[in-house]
């Protein structure tokens, strides 16, 4: 077994967060986000997975997948702003992939989003809500017929930008 030996000195002006793991176990774990993260490797959550707590940030799925177990929010972001969610091969079957209420100038982009395959459980994949300045684009989104949109702005989300997004309904 490898060991490593980290010595730390508290300074009243410095703050250091350390996450340690084991070679072969990321420490990437559904919960609240707040700072970049790129995914190392495919990620199964039950229900609700990611809660991003602040603005500034980007969560970039480097090709991975974030696979749901037919309910919950993948990505809820309340308040925030300049969030950046990229680069997934999957974010699959999930109620809601991302769900941004007051999510103003951040992008959502190169993903690849399947909905729930649950269609009791099935919602709108993107749904912004009073959510300003925001561009998704380049996405392929599948979702199962049933009333719910791919991409739903709701109550006062204007100036959106919405473009190159293959929108495909499954049955």
């Amino acid at each position: 077994t490898n060991s490593t030996t980290i010595n730390l000195t508290e300074t009243n002006s410095t703050q250091v967060n350390i996450l340690l793991s084991q070679e072969g176990e990321g420490p990437l774990a559904c919960g609240n986000i707040s700072s970049n993260i790129t995914f190392t490797e495919n990620l199964t959550a039950t229900g609700d997975c990611f809660t991003i707590n602040v603005s500034d940030i980007t969560i970039d799925g480097a090709g991975f997948s974030l696979i749901g177990n037919g309910s919950g929010i993948a990505f809820n972001i309340t308040s925030q702003d300049n969030v950046t969610i990229r680069n997934f091969a999957g974010i699959n079957n999930f109620s809601t992939a991302v769900y941004g209420y007051s999510l103003n100038n951040s992008n959502i982009s190169n993903n690849t989003i399947n909905g729930s395959t649950a269609l009791a459980t099935a919602l709108d994949l993107i749904h912004l809500r009073g959510s300003n300045y925001n561009q998704i684009s380049n996405n392929t989104i599948s979702s199962l017929p049933g009333g719910y949109a791919s991409i739903y702005l709701y109550i006062s989300s204007n100036s959106n930008i919405i473009s190159s997004n293959d929108i495909l309904a499954t049955s």
